[in-house]
């Protein structure tokens, strides 16, 4: 049960972060995006309640891809490099996928695509960053709490 209260937390979590960002192009180039991306069919106005839904799938593709490469058994049969490589790449397809299959915009405009890779790389990489850090930093107290028991077990 408690696994999947944290897929839900980080479900809402990523799906948050993505809705700010939706939000904030919405206001940025919602009106000139109108006509190119089925996401801002309401230009500046709003999100469509399909776009929404439509976030909330990947969001909760994303926690579940998560989940499954940072199990304790990938963790066991697999370096952090390869699991991280591995997940980018199918967190990128389901992107893909997605774009596609929703015609969030054409397949054969380059700009939204290139736009699409540099946002994902960037949001990759500044969440595994700010994972690693977090976790450098739990190990430290980890380590200082260790340190203090033994001393104090002496």
């Amino acid at each position: 049960m408690k696994k999947i209260f944290q897929l839900i937390n980080e479900t809402v979590l990523v799906f948050g972060l993505l809705m700010l960002v939706f939000f904030i192009l919405s206001l940025a180039i919602g009106d000139s995006a109108k006509e190119a991306s089925s996401l801002f069919v309401y230009g500046s106005d709003s999100i469509s309640s399909a776009a929404i839904f439509q976030l909330l799938m990947l969001s909760l593709c994303v926690t579940i891809l998560n989940a499954a490469v940072n199990s304790n058994f990938m963790i066991k049969i697999m370096p952090r490099i390869p699991r991280l490589i591995i997940l980018f790449v199918l967190i990128f397809m389901i992107l893909v996928f997605m774009i596609l299959k929703f015609q969030w915009f054409s397949a054969d405009q380059q700009l939204p695509w290139v736009l699409t890779a540099i946002a994902f790389v960037f949001s990759f990489t500044a969440s595994t960053v700010t994972v690693f850090l977090k976790e450098k930093e739990e190990n430290k107290k980890m380590t200082e709490a260790l340190n203090s028991f033994q001393i104090s077990a002496k």
